[in-house]
């Protein structure tokens, strides 16, 4: 990673001191959700971080099982594995340390292990093996979410570390778990994670389009608070504050900084802790405020349509950062023709009923474009409209329950697209940090492919995915079309 000229723990000094300023590291309970952050060179290092967590946490003595997925990941200046100079570390250290691989003890292919619910009882009773074990992955989000959520449900209280092998997810630092269930992805409240061990001689390793996919998923934070602020304003959130956001603020003009540096041949190390520090900040400001949304709005729910299709038809998934960032371009250009309102169309707003929503989901998930023929889906298809209708329906009892609560709305619009362009970006500058990036900026250009057809699709169908408001609601309820309005906004975009 060259010479080192760059303070690696400036990041995470700024992260501490963003949380001391709001109060976060003097409230016991909050404090209690946000993970010790250690950022290391090389494995070195890391050694003696863990060794002194290690002794903070009074478990010297505890044997440490470390989950891993079994696909094979190499570190700087080595020809093995990732694991096994993992391994060697911390054996050469002394310390007791049992290696576990997830995709065998769950039966399937390495790459194809993703956060499925399906598999959390398997994992609780392996789990349960090691009673007093420090427990630990060095892997990607979907093993973190998997061992964080079965520890949850059967060891909540013995110390949970991560080490990400790639700058992916917001998993590695949050207290949530995000899970599959029929095709479905649902947000659970799990347990914290005690520590996260950032070492960039492990994820600086990691291919390109991974640490893209990473940043990719970090750019929702320049369009996801949109959602929570016009869900409350619109009377489908009971709270709003923005703490989350001023937490996440000090890192958004280094994100756009380091655009470019996604796209270089290697890491830079400012990069990288620059990046670190920021993708953890993303999981803790999660994790403290209680609420997904902060980083996790339209955008994602954009990228779950289309994990559905794919999920149905078992086939391999696009990277989870490469759809959010396309998410968020969607995301932004719908949030700029809100903005561009004079005035709020309150005639013009839906009440779809329960029944209603029912043959929407119904009709959607029965003439989705599959890639397999849809009868051979049997039952997945019934049970996907169960469970996504039964949470679209929630949404919909709610919204009907708002309908007097927006008389005031035309009064306050102008005050309502201010803020909205206060805590987002335009979807010109989105775009621009896209390419950037080398991220993908139309879906065609994702790996795998994505039709066309699927992505409307997936515009289409986020209205239902679940009971959480986004901005795909007041297009849905405004009777307008999403696919139009993003193909109108890249029609106006430079090229």
């Amino acid at each position: 990673m060259g010479p080192i000229q760059f303070d690696c723990q400036e990041p995470f000094r700024a992260l501490y001191a963003a949380l001391d300023g709001e109060g976060v590291m003097s409230n016991p309970e909050k404090k209690a959700r946000v993970p010790h952050q250690y950022f290391s060179v090389d494995l070195t290092e890391f050694v003696l971080q863990f060794l002194e967590f290690l002794g903070r946490t009074g478990e010297t003595s505890s044997p440490i099982v470390v989950y891993v997925d079994g696909v094979r990941k190499l570190l700087a200046d080595s020809t093995d594995s990732a694991d096994d100079d993992f391994k060697a570390a911390l054996e050469a250290a002394k310390i007791k340390v049992v290696f576990r691989d997830a995709s065998k003890i769950l039966g399937v292919k390495a790459d194809h292990l993703h956060a499925c619910l399906d598999y959390i009882e398997a994992l609780r009773e392996e789990v349960r093996q090691y009673p007093l074990a420090v427990f630990c992955v060095l892997g990607s989000g979907s093993l973190t979410d998997l061992i964080k959520h079965a520890l949850h449900l059967e060891l909540p209280q013995r110390p949970f570390v991560t080490v990400p092998t790639a700058l992916t997810v917001t998993a590695f630092t949050s207290a949530f778990a995000i899970l599959d269930t029929a095709g479905a992805k649902r947000t659970f409240l799990s347990r914290p994670v005690s520590a996260t061990f950032w070492i960039a001689a492990v994820f600086s390793q990691a291919p390109k389009p991974l640490s893209q996919a990473g940043f990719g998923d970090l750019l929702s934070r320049f369009v996801s608070y949109a959602d929570w602020y016009l869900g409350f304003v619109l009377g489908m959130r009971d709270t709003y504050n923005e703490m989350s956001f001023r937490l996440f603020d000090i890192f958004g003009q280094r994100l756009k900084l380091a655009a470019a540096g996604f796209n270089a041949p290697t890491l830079a190390l400012n990069v990288a802790a620059d990046s670190a520090a920021t993708l953890a900040m993303a999981g803790i400001a999660m994790s403290v405020s209680g609420e997904t949304t902060t980083v996790s709005g339209y955008e994602h729910i954009i990228c779950y349509g289309m994990d559905y299709l794919r999920t149905a038809a078992h086939t391999e998934l696009v990277l989870h950062g490469e759809q959010v960032a396309i998410g968020s371009l969607v995301s932004a250009a719908i949030i700029d023709h809100l903005i561009s309102l004079q005035q709020f169309p309150l005639d013009s707003l839906r009440f779809p009923t329960a029944p209603q929503v029912q043959e929407s989901v119904r009709s959607l998930i029965t003439s989705a474009p599959y890639e397999v023929r849809p009868e051979s889906l049997g039952r997945s298809m019934a049970k996907a409209e169960e469970v996504f209708g039964s949470q679209a329906v929630e949404k919909a009892v709610k919204w009907g329950s708002c309908r007097e609560k927006h008389g005031d709305l035309g009064n306050s619009w102008a005050k309502i697209r201010e803020n909205l362009a206060r805590l987002t970006v335009r979807a010109d500058d989105m775009r621009k940090l896209l390419m950037q990036s080398g991220l993908p900026t139309v879906p065609e250009n994702l790996n795998p492919t994505t039709t066309r057809a699927a992505f409307d699709w997936s515009l289409d169908f986020a209205p239902f995915i679940n009971n959480r408001f986004c901005v795909g609601d007041v297009v849905y309820w405004l009777d307008l079309d999403p696919n139009q309005l993003y193909r109108d906004a890249e029609a106006r975009l430079p090229q």
